[in-house]
């Protein structure tokens, strides 16, 4: 009687997970244009170190001189109508009130003292357009420095610079981020996570990022699933040590978390 030659199947060995991670900052702040300028100098390099205050980039302002230039000419002028107006307004006043009297006594026709009148009013209107125009200057002439002075970009906080995305002679658009600054001691490891492995990965559980030669350890702070349907995956923050961390384990390097995955096989 033969029987059945039976298969031998080796057990199956758990296959470890390697996901992409990098180091960046919790800190960080994007430094914006605030107004459409040709970017004239960069004051910092990537990787330097600055002061809240410190000048990044220099924006060119010709365009915005020219705008507070033209505010202050047509303040000027307006001032000087102003004034013009409200001496006319003065006289037709003075000219209205004599013509009333007169004409209570009856030594001047009521005609006389409605035109009166009216020129006090014109008088009166012209000045107080005047006073706009000078309110309007006013206004322009704030905004344009204003935006004079935001062209002489500054650093927001104490950090180190990353991500400068424009050089001398490029156009920057206002809004549009021309560099970030971070602050090196508060680094954290970011990395994506499938969904379907979110068992695999708890809050307060520590992970080892491998950078290099080194393998240091993270605890994990946050999973965050931002309900993408598009992405399949959540993001997950584990915050580093801030002592005893090698000089090339810093904000901006790369590496990789691994993380045992039980359920699948080599």
């Amino acid at each position: 009687m033969h029987l059945p030659a039976i298969k031998y199947h080796a057990p199956i060995e758990p296959k470890d997970l390697e996901l992409t991670a990098v180091i960046t900052s919790r800190t960080a702040k994007s430094v914006p244009a605030l107004s459409d300028g040709q970017v004239m100098a960069l004051q910092v390099t990537s990787d330097q170190f600055v002061r809240q205050g410190d000048p990044l980039i220099q924006l060119d302002v010709s365009d915005l001189r020219t705008k507070l230039s033209e505010a202050q000419s047509a303040r000027a002028k307006a001032v000087g109508e102003a004034g013009h107006a409200g001496a006319l307004a003065a006289q037709a006043a003075h000219k209205a009130k004599i013509e009333g009297y007169l004409a209570q006594r009856g030594s001047s026709a009521r005609e006389a003292v409605t035109a009166a009148r009216a020129d006090a009013n014109a008088a009166g209107a012209e000045e107080g357009a005047a006073s706009a125009s000078i309110k309007a200057a006013d206004i322009q002439i704030k905004d344009a420095q204003r935006l004079i002075d935001a062209a002489n970009i500054k650093s927001p906080m104490d950090g180190t610079i990353s991500q400068i995305k424009v050089h001398v002679g490029e156009m920057a658009h206002r809004g549009q981020s021309l560099a970030k600054v971070f602050d090196p001691t508060d680094p954290v490891v970011k990395f994506a996570l499938p969904h379907d492995k979110r068992e695999l990965v708890k809050q307060g559980d520590t992970v080892l990022m491998y950078v290099g030669d080194h393998a240091v350890p993270a605890v994990v702070k946050t999973l965050t699933d931002d309900h993408d349907t598009a992405i399949d995956f959540f993001v997950v923050t584990a915050e580093l040590s801030k002592t005893n961390r090698p000089a090339d384990v810093k904000v901006g390097a790369t590496g990789f978390v691994r993380i045992a995955d039980k359920g699948a096989v080599r």
